[in-house]
């Protein structure tokens, strides 16, 4: 019976000390992204609330039969 194939594992040089500088960068990268998914969520919510009063300000009512197709490209994001 042949023996498994086995994986080496690359061992940490003396250049490969911890840098307190790296784990600052995940932490930051971390919060940015947190913070991109807060701020897309609450510029959703704020759209989605305040679509019946653009629909009023250029008095257009969105579900009237010759309308609908305003209401998903209106509130549809790229």
């Amino acid at each position: 019976m042949a023996d498994p194939p086995t994986t080496r594992v690359p061992r940490r040089s003396a250049d490969d000390r911890y840098d307190p500088a790296r784990d600052r960068y995940k932490w930051t990268a971390l919060t940015n992204a947190t913070a991109a998914v807060f701020m897309s969520a609450l510029d959703g919510s704020i759209v989605l609330i305040a679509l019946p009063a653009v629909f009023r300000g250029v008095y257009l009512n969105q579900l009237a039969p010759g309308n609908i197709a305003c209401l998903p490209a209106s509130s549809s994001r790229p």
